[in-house]
């Protein structure tokens, strides 16, 4: 549809064909130039993409988006399950919720990948499917133009990845208004690079909370570049657990321990409920918590429910998409 209105899609079951990675025009919904779009509730299997959401604009003035995508499950897409791309004022307050994406059908596959997005949300996806993507959530040059929203990453639940979990590559942007709060990672399957990979080399205006991310690799599970005094940037109340190597790298620098990296910044007062604890989740293909074990806590950043709508601890949150009710049955 390229219709400059609202338009609904729900609870349809669309099937393409799998493309070869040269048919460009084969996908499952081709959202072209579209305001306030819903799709709910349907499944959406095959293409190059699943779900191609495309809008492009020069004039700030002039933006599309404010469309819905939720509830919805993606498989055997070639390349990207859903791909946003608005350049460069094309898109704007989107949002993607409560989708999961498996069965990809090629090495190259995403589950969710945003280019060029201003003011989206992105919440409460499953990106852990039965074949391994090769990188899950991709965000490139978030709110590169229109910063007013903010740019949320929240509650998303994401394993079973051979390359990085969740990746952000911010171009220069002053105030990019980005929060990444509240996200599970975990990679024990495969070899990955990072569970978390975050370029701000030349950005600033940052949140990273309160993320669960956990591996066995020998590669750190959180990556972080920044500028070399990192501007308006926030990260606090995250796990880092690998039982195969270092924990993090900052700024070109590896860290094996926690205790090495929270001196080395605490003078940006970041790290300081930053935890190194082994998180219990149910299975590797089940991310929630295992509710009879103990898990990280993290600090309070705004999020009131977990991904199952499940009240936070406004006190002390878990860490990652699934609130802990250990001891307690519920959180204080």
């Amino acid at each position: 549809t390229n219709l400059d209105s609202s338009n609904t899609i729900t609870n349809c079951n669309i099937k393409v064909a799998v493309s070869s990675g040269t048919s460009y025009n084969v996908v499952g919904i081709h959202l072209l130039y579209c305001k306030s779009a819903t799709v709910e509730n349907c499944h959406v299997s095959g293409g190059l993409f699943g779900i191609f959401n495309e809008a492009e604009s020069n004039n700030p003035k002039v933006s599309y988006g404010y469309s819905v995508i939720k509830d919805s499950r993606f498989t055997g897409a070639y390349y990207n399950h859903i791909y946003g791309y608005g350049y460069i004022n094309g898109l704007t307050n989107d949002v993607y919720s409560g989708n999961s994406f498996d069965s990809s059908t090629s090495p190259y596959i995403s589950a969710l990948q945003l280019s060029y997005e201003n003011g989206a949300t992105v919440f409460n996806n499953i990106a852990n499917g039965n074949i391994a993507e090769y990188l899950s959530i991709e965000i490139d040059y978030p709110n590169y133009t229109i910063n007013t929203t903010p740019f949320l990453i929240y509650n998303n639940m994401i394993g079973n990845f051979g390359y990085e979990g969740l990746f952000v590559d911010a171009y220069s942007t002053a105030d990019l208004n980005l929060k990444i709060l509240h996200n599970t990672i975990d990679e024990e399957n495969n070899t990955p690079s990072n569970m978390m990979y975050v370029l701000l080399s030349a950005s600033g205006g940052a949140e990273i909370e309160n993320n669960l991310m956990s591996t066995n690799s020998a590669v750190e599970p959180f990556y972080l570049s920044t500028t070399t005094t990192p501007a308006n940037i926030l990260v606090d109340g995250n796990d880092y657990y690998n039982s195969g190597g270092a924990l993090i790298s900052f700024n070109g620098k590896n860290f094996a321990g926690l205790g090495n990296f929270q001196g080395a910044v605490s003078g940006y007062g970041w790290s300081v409920y930053d935890n190194n604890v082994k998180p219990y989740y149910k299975a590797t293909t089940d991310l929630h918590l295992n509710q009879a074990y103990p898990n990280p806590a993290g600090v309070y950043a705004g999020i009131d429910v977990d991904i199952d709508g499940d009240p936070r601890c406004k006190l002390f949150p878990s860490a990652g998409a699934d609130e802990s009710t250990y001891i307690t049955g519920s959180p204080v």
